[in-house]
């Protein structure tokens, strides 16, 4: 596999890939994934039964991710590492067209996987506003060229990789992210005061400014008491404890920064409700994992997120939500007091989710012939 990321940090690609990377040699695979290193991270290690590479230069950074020192390391030792296949993950960098450009050229034979995990919503830079339509002609319907099979995680992602990248329907399989327990539902116990969660990156587009207003909407209303955590980081961070203060509810906000796996997953289940009013999500792997863990769920009907509805304990608001909405919206659910589940098959282990990808490898093995 490659990734265009850390594959040890935070967030949903990172999660995917090394959670695909974990299950599969623990069912017997060989697997490697190939990385930049922007962290300065050890160039080489064995998380559990994978093996990490890390591979990189500074001179990435300047030229959109594709990395030639990295591309040629995999040109170099692609014999030595003697794939069957390769699963490329990642579209906002070239990062992925440099690791596809390798593979073309020292072994254009091998099968290649692609899983871009993009958004088409999410740009907020002028580029990526401006440009998103030239990338997807210029790169991307390259990189669907080179695939023999892209992976969406949701019907809303297989849309826009049908839209934007010109793929064949018959090049495209549908594999959502997985979770890593599903536990026996039951309704919590009420308490006094609402415990409201959200973690993940702190970026605008993830709207926990909505839940800040919805929480000073609740305080003010003094129907009941409430408090919300904020797990995570990123350059949003200030706004929001800023907009906490002004709006008079930081002695009801935590801000803590991005915890371990077993320390998240306790937060999330000792949490009344789990907010994500994004704006967008190419998937919502943070709210599988709520529901997984019994946690009731409020989201924005838009983008994928709405694909939960769906399932018992989620509820979707409207984007971008008034404070009254999502604050009404939250203490009805707070009153209902409501059991999560049963969920439905959408929502799988990682285990089952990688025994699917399994099931692909060995089609596109089968059904790939040599370029």
């Amino acid at each position: 596999m490659t990734n265009y990321m850390e594959t040890t940090a935070p967030g949903g690609v990172s999660k995917t890939v090394g959670m695909l990377a974990e299950n599969l040699s623990s069912g017997g695979h060989e697997v490697t994934v190939l990385q930049p290193n922007p962290g300065r991270l050890p160039s080489s290690e064995t998380i559990g039964k994978y093996k990490l590479i890390r591979v990189g230069s500074e001179s990435a950074n300047y030229l959109y991710g594709f990395d030639s020192k990295a591309n040629s390391y995999l040109s170099l030792h692609i014999n030595e590492l003697s794939p069957d296949l390769v699963h490329v993950h990642g579209y906002h960098s070239l990062f992925s067209f440099g690791m596809m450009l390798s593979i073309i050229r020292s072994r254009p034979d091998l099968p290649i996987v692609f899983s871009p995990h993009f958004d088409v919503r999410n740009h907020t830079t002028l580029a990526g506003k401006y440009l998103w339509k030239a990338y997807n002609v210029a790169v991307g319907e390259t990189l669907g060229r080179w695939s023999d099979c892209i992976v969406a995680c949701s019907k809303f992602e297989a849309r826009n990789i049908l839209s934007s990248l010109s793929v064949p329907e018959r090049k495209l399989a549908t594999i959502g992210h997985g979770v890593g327990d599903i536990r026996p539902w039951k309704r919590k116990s009420r308490t006094e005061e609402v415990r409201l969660i959200y973690a993940g990156y702190l970026l605008k587009g993830k709207g926990v400014q909505h839940a800040l207003n919805a929480l000073a909407f609740i305080i003010q209303r003094k129907e009941a008491g409430a408090n919300l955590t904020v797990i995570g980081e990123g350059p949003y961070e200030a706004h929001l404890r800023r907009l906490s203060v002004r709006l008079g509810v930081d002695r009801h906000v935590c801000w803590m920064r991005f915890l371990p796996v077993d320390e998240l997953h306790a937060a999330v289940a000792a949490a009344d409700i789990f907010l994500l009013p994004s704006q967008s999500e190419a998937y919502g792997i943070v709210v599988a994992e709520s529901l997984a863990l019994g946690t009731p769920v409020i989201v924005a009907n838009t983008t994928a997120l709405s694909e939960f509805l769906i399932e018992p304990g989620c509820y979707g608001v409207g984007h971008p939500p008034a404070a009254a909405e999502l604050g009404g919206l939250i203490l009805d659910v707070w009153q209902q007091n409501p059991r999560v589940g049963p969920l439905s098959s959408r929502i799988r282990t990682w285990r089952e989710v990688a025994s699917t990808y399994e099931e692909l490898y060995s089609e596109v093995l089968r059904r790939t012939p040599a370029r």
